[in-house]
């Protein structure tokens, strides 16, 4: 079947001052979805102008795509890919390009509660990698995404095993769906938190469709460890742990809470972003808020792979020696997710594969310091051996 995209060249936003987020007031909860939707995008364009990715060079071109994987669902998709070279021989017009070298391709995904305008801050940075194309995606259900496809309905007597498993192959397939639609062939997969987790299972399930994978601060890596003895647990942990039970997550709350669901959004982005100038921080709370009042649909994966504290109900450990490629993977030095995690794990691979921390980060590593972590992918990608010397890294565990 034919799948054709729906295709947006942007312009560079507006450097003037955003006009203020219509999208925190109580009327936004009775906004036509495709309004919502509307500001969303918009939301997406003013995050991704700090980080001049639309600047214009002369070596990449950047593009939007809602890439469609079937009749009634698209992933949003950012690209950068080479532009076409112009053959300088004689009688050469408009028309008249150099054959295209050997394509390799990065593809970027998100974790969650997030979208592909949180690495606004290593696009610009990744348009000096030569002959590569760079694609980042929202999963689908999440951010700009289609929502048409809801997760899989879970019956009360399937096995943990089961649900896991099917939910998984909700994210997977879709990515496999959106892989074919592209014409990629093998890529580089990056994820990140539960972008991590999700390139995993669907780098163990398409190993020919995956060169290499590396995993910014991945979750679900672990394994819970047994409690000998169980603690007494303050009403607060009940109450938590029965709303995560019960699938109700933070977007439900900040969609229920209106203009008091934005205030919680920019308490979070205000105390775990303080380094960010004043309005690039405005901008991504829009971000964050703009995607999570759209309609719930994959932000309920979270209780479906995770128990309460953030294990994964059927961990990676038990299953990531099954990878058959290079993997990397990257924490920060001050990251809630535990490298020893990944050391653990990279011990049962028969791959090559290395364990780093980044100094001074924290979970969003990207985010917390971006020119560190963009040096080290760009080394990931070109020369990971350079890597082993990076001077803001220490690296764990390594084998060749």
């Amino acid at each position: 079947m034919s799948l054709a995209t729906q295709t947006s060249t942007p312009a560079e936003p507006s450097s003037a001052t955003p006009k203020p987020y219509p999208g925190a007031q109580w009327s936004s909860l009775f906004l036509p979805q495709t309004t919502r939707a509307a500001l969303a995008i918009e939301a997406e364009k003013n995050l991704l102008r700090h980080g001049s990715i639309y600047t214009q060079t002369t070596e990449m071109e950047v593009e939007h795509k809602q890439v469609q994987i079937n009749e009634s669902d698209y992933i949003n998709t950012l690209i950068m890919r080479p532009k076409a070279k112009v053959s300088p021989g004689p009688g050469s017009g408009p028309d008249s390009t150099l054959p295209p070298g050997p394509k390799r391709v990065l593809v970027m995904a998100h974790g969650y509660g997030a979208g592909l305008g949180f690495f606004y801050r290593n696009y610009a940075a990744l348009k000096v990698l030569q002959g590569w194309e760079i694609y980042s995606i929202d999963w689908l259900g999440m951010a700009n995404s289609s929502r048409a496809r809801q997760l899989p309905r879970i019956d009360r007597n399937q096995s943990v095993l089961e649900a896991t498993q099917q939910t998984e192959d909700y994210f997977v397939e879709s990515l496999e769906e959106w892989r074919t639609a592209t014409g990629i062939d093998e890529m580089t997969l990056m994820g990140h938190s539960l972008g991590g987790y999700l390139s995993t299972c669907y780098a163990i399930k398409y190993p020919k469709r995956v060169n290499k994978l590396i995993l910014v601060s991945p979750a679900g890596v672990g394994k819970q460890p047994p409690e000998t003895v169980q603690p007494r647990r303050s009403l607060l942990f009940t109450v938590a742990r029965w709303l995560w039970e019960g699938s109700v997550t933070p977007q439900q709350l900040i969609r229920t809470l209106g203009p008091f669901g934005t205030n919680l959004v920019s308490n979070y982005a205000n105390r775990r972003f303080e380094y960010l100038v004043e309005q690039e921080k405005t901008d991504l709370t829009n971000y964050i808020h703009s995607i999570s009042v759209l309609p719930g649909c994959g932000e309920h994966v979270l209780s479906r792979i995770l128990a309460p504290g953030a294990w994964a109900r059927v961990p990676l450990h038990d299953r990531i020696s099954k990878l058959s490629m290079p993997t990397t993977f990257i924490y920060g030095d001050d990251d809630w997710m535990d490298y020893k995690a990944g050391i653990e794990a990279a011990k049962t691979m028969s791959v090559p594969v290395r364990v780093a921390t980044l100094r001074d980060a924290g979970h969003q590593l990207y985010l917390d310091q971006p020119e560190t972590f963009n040096r080290y992918l760009i080394s990931e990608l070109t020369d990971a051996s350079a890597n082993l010397n990076f001077a803001d890294a220490t690296h764990h565990y390594v084998s060749e």
